[in-house]
């Protein structure tokens, strides 16, 4: 049996009819983007019982299609995608005689994944594929985080990618970059909407009206005809200036039907434009009214981040589509009121030239072009269930801590903080951020992030500098040049086992209280703190009370515990981390305390 995998090529939008083939058994170095378009074919040489066949790639499971085809012998079937779950493009092609249909793949998996075959209970393993992002990656980590932005954390960190299920991806082809891009569009457009009166594609007309005569009115053989037909417009003067004379008599014409030409600002581009104008704030309208936040995100769900972060994810949109429909409105009422256009047309220009020949029309071609090509069926059709894909959950919430360290210090300390970048070419937020205290309090709080701080070391023969055990956060505290650190985790999980929560206790006590530290007398490691998303915020103890950094008066140092924290309901002013934070505070002030007296003892 073989498993035959394709990956669409799609150049500039569109299918190239080429694909790229690979046998999982016999390709090695196989790479696939995740949202690459790709197909599965199972090869075998006998009929296969299909209820008793599954394919497992990563996380995701799927099984066999019924229906198949015979070619040279051997029987080839589909697999059955359930395009509830994944894009599946519209376009399809000819493979082995088979009509082949890609999809756009959710994989929930980054990294190395091994393809699994299971059938009648026997499982066989095939050549891993590598799985790339286009979301979280290096290189694009600097796009915002769009939803520290409602919350006054704000950084170019990690990517919300969004992906409207047309035939490629790329991301101009996603549902927020391109309501930014409206946004911007409309903004310069509303800015500059006076061009379009003063620098305005006109409709001109011409036609004759009977006014007075002047020596500089416009004639033609129709004037002539209207005025031996009007011979009463014709007034005998006896002397002085006249217009023509009659049998030798001087003759005055009172009026006279011209040639007048006119303009409006009612030209074919307009009416194009302003047809435009009422198809988006018709379809943006429709989209935020069908807008279903309960669907927008796909990835695992841990505790009631996932909500958090869809309604997040969903007041940015709402807000995008508010600002973009305001624009379009005062686009639309300028041109009804101001420019009186009239009779607006639905349909794409059929001679661009003028469009072309100006910025501000150039611009509004953009949007007409990005409304063909992004904003017609796919809304239409309530496929943006899938608007909205989230990388690594792991990596948002870990830089979601970040900031909400960094706030609960600058809250609580009355600070201010020095950001010391690192060379990391992963993480462009990775650093030191230094905190001075506004008051006389002479303790300084430096947060590491991917960062360590020079005095801690490699101390086990299982670290160096290739593979170096690097906690998320390190927190020190440093006063008359003796330090303390905290060393902090973000676990994306809800640890509702036990089991879970005491190994990776074990693993990290391992890989950072006995794997790095320090070798300075003045310095020590303080604590270790699995910081976890859960619904129910609360502390996992490690040690009894008696011992305990929360309930004891003398703790066990280094200390070791949990943190449960919910980002829907998180007191900056009250909560366990900062409580911790401030009990090691006070741990090390009286340390600095002591060994101030002892000093001064030993000098007298």
């Amino acid at each position: 049996m073989k498993v035959l995998f394709y990956i669409a090529n799609f150049e500039y939008g569109s299918y190239s009819g080429a694909s790229m083939l690979y046998d999982l058994r016999d390709s090695n170095n196989i790479v696939v983007n995740e949202l690459d378009m790709v197909h599965f074919v199972i090869e075998s040489e006998e009929l296969i019982s299909v209820d008793s066949f599954q394919f497992i790639l990563g996380v995701n499971s799927f099984l066999l299609d019924e229906s198949y085809y015979v070619f040279n012998d051997l029987y080839y079937y589909g697999l059955i995608i359930d395009s509830t779950i994944y894009n599946l493009s519209k376009k399809s092609i000819e493979a082995k005689n088979y009509c082949t249909k890609f999809s756009q793949l959710f994989l929930n998996n980054l990294g190395y994944v091994k393809p699994e075959v299971i059938y009648k209970e026997n499982i066989s393993f095939f050549n891993q594929i590598q799985v790339r992002t286009n979301k979280i990656s290096d290189a694009n980590f600097d796009i915002i985080i769009k939803y520290l932005m409602f919350n006054n954390y704000f950084d170019e960190a990690v990517i919300y990618k969004t992906n409207l299920p047309t035939d490629f991806s790329d991301l101009k082809n996603s549902l927020l970059e391109s309501l930014k891009f409206l946004h911007r569009k409309v903004e310069t457009i509303v800015d500059e909407i006076s061009a379009f009166k003063y620098n305005s594609v006109k409709q001109y007309n011409t036609q004759n009206e009977v006014l007075p005569y002047t020596s500089t009115s416009f004639v033609d053989n129709e004037s002539f005809n209207w005025l031996f037909q009007n011979l009463d417009a014709i007034q005998h003067v006896g002397v002085g200036a006249y217009d023509l004379k009659i049998n030798s008599k001087a003759c005055r014409i009172n009026d006279i039907s011209q040639v007048v030409s006119s303009y409006s600002f009612n030209s074919y581009e307009n009416r194009v434009i302003l047809g435009y104008t009422k198809l988006y704030v018709l379809i943006l309208a429709d989209f935020k009214k069908n807008l279903d936040k309960n669907i927008i995100l796909r990835s695992r769900d841990v505790g009631n981040f996932y909500e958090y972060l869809v309604s997040k994810y969903y007041e940015i949109v709402e807000l995008y589509i508010d600002e973009v429909l305001k624009g379009f409105n005062i686009i639309y009422n300028y041109f009804v009121t101001v420019l009186k256009v009239e009779l607006p047309l639905v349909e794409f220009p059929k001679d661009t030239y003028m469009f072309v020949s100006f910025p501000h029309y150039k611009n509004w071609f953009e949007l007409i072009l990005l409304y063909n090509n992004l904003f017609s069926k796919e809304i239409k059709n309530d496929s943006i269930k899938s608007n909205l894909e989230i990388e690594s959950f792991d990596r948002l919430f870990e830089v979601y801590l970040l900031y909400l360290i960094k706030d609960l210090i600058l809250i609580n300390f009355d600070a201010v903080c020095t950001y010391y970048k690192v060379d990391n070419n992963k993480n462009k937020i990775a650093g030191c951020y230094r905190f001075k205290s506004r008051s006389e309090d002479d303790i300084t709080i430096t947060l590491y992030y991917e960062d360590l701080p020079k005095d801690i070391h490699l101390l086990t023969v299982f670290t160096n500098k290739q593979n170096i055990y690097n906690p998320d956060y390190v927190i020190g505290f440093e006063k008359d040049g003796f330090q303390e650190f905290l060393i902090l985790d973000a676990k994306y999980k809800t640890y509702n086992r036990l089991e879970d929560y005491k190994n990776d206790v074990r693993d990290l006590s391992f890989k950072y209280l006995h794997g790095l530290g320090v070798i300075s007398k003045k310095s020590k490691v303080a604590g270790l703190y699995l910081i976890n998303i859960n619904e129910q915020q609360g502390y996992k103890k490690v040690f009894k009370n008696q011992f305990d950094i929360l309930t004891s008066e003398s703790p066990v140092i280094p200390s070791i515990g949990g943190i449960s924290i919910d980002p829907k309901d998180f007191n900056l002013k009250e909560n366990l981390l900062l409580d911790i934070i401030l009990k090691h505070k006070i741990i090390f002030e009286n340390r600095i305390l002591e060994i101030s007296k002892v000093t001064k003892s030993v000098t007298k």
